[in-house]
């Protein structure tokens, strides 16, 4: 079966002409820039969220546009902006998260206006068309391994049952799983993710090793605050591991960009409660702040317990 590459270059497509707004640019944005600038490069990878452009405004399209995010193969995740030509390919392709995509320069065309503009070719890998490369990969490598095996697996086979009763270990392992196969992975979890696990948990000792993996990982003060939140109201121990909660502390100041992107979002949404704050300056930008800190410290803004808005 074809690898991914192989099936991306078969299912480059190519796009048409439209109007030329750039990517997001930095010193505008603070989104940060992709790989694709000025017409050059690619971005590969998994996408790991869609969302629609934050500064849409409903009153001149009808149709929000779509923002992928993706991972490339390095770790980096990136958002591309909404280059019309890029957005009719998006929906054309209809790419959900999961998918493994790539995005493509492909030279430049005229616009109707006169100006010119950079034109994209984009390729779409299914999720479960994934699963099905790695199925064969795996039965490949069982079968050339089995060639050699089967010679002395006349002692071993009585033990194959017993491995097809293993795979009982469901997706939420992170929740139900014994002593020996508590295996937490803090990359595959949003913020909000962890903090709605660990609400629900009884368990001290997957809570510490939670924490461990975080700190070993992506280390991430809001969600390490609320690892050892859940651990203080199962331990009665408000003392201790305040080192982590007070990384949030009131002595800490919001950095610049950040108060302009909250600044940027409260003159487009006039006001946003707490949830919704938090998915755009941890799930979408990666801040890592507690929102609820953010909304208390926000220059020019009020802020009622739950909901923040401009002044």
């Amino acid at each position: 079966m074809s690898d991914i590459d192989d099936l991306l270059d078969d299912r480059m497509t190519g796009s048409g002409s439209g109007d030329y707004p750039p990517w997001f640019n930095e010193d505008e944005t603070e989104q940060g820039e992709p790989p694709i600038t000025d017409g050059e490069g690619t971005l590969q990878g998994r996408v790991t969220h869609i969302r629609d452009d934050p500064w849409y405004d409903p009153s001149e399209e009808s149709e929000p546009k779509p923002i992928l995010h993706v991972r490339e193969e390095g770790g980096n995740e990136w958002s591309t902006r909404t280059h019309s030509v890029l957005v009719d390919l998006i929906r054309d392709l209809d790419p959900e998260v999961g998918d493994y995509v790539r995005i493509q320069a492909d030279g430049a065309f005229k616009t109707d206006n006169g100006q010119m503009a950079n034109d994209y070719q984009m390729g779409v890998v299914r999720a479960e068309e994934l699963e099905d490369l790695d199925q064969a990969d795996n039965d490949a490598s069982a079968t050339a391994d089995g060639g050699t095996a089967t010679q002395s697996s006349s002692d071993t086979s009585t033990e194959e049952p017993e491995t097809t009763e293993e795979p009982e270990t469901t997706e939420d392992s992170s929740e139900e799983s014994e002593d020996d196969g508590f295996d937490f992975e803090p990359d595959a979890f949003t913020v909000s993710d962890i903090q709605g696990l660990v609400s629900t948990s009884d368990d001290v000792d997957k809570l510490e090793a939670m924490m461990e993996a975080e700190i070993a990982g992506p280390d991430r003060k809001t969600a390490k605050a609320a690892i050892e939140e859940r651990l203080d109201e199962l331990q009665g121990d408000d003392s201790e591991g305040s080192d982590e909660t007070d990384d949030s502390g009131s002595d800490e100041e919001l950095p610049g960009d950040l108060v302009e992107f909250v600044s940027s979002l409260l003159s487009f949404h006039g006001e946003l409660d707490l949830s919704e704050l938090d998915e755009y300056i941890n799930e979408t930008r990666d801040f890592d702040m507690d929102p609820e800190f953010v909304a208390e410290n926000m220059p020019e803004s009020e802020f009622d317990g739950e909901t923040l808005s401009s002044a």
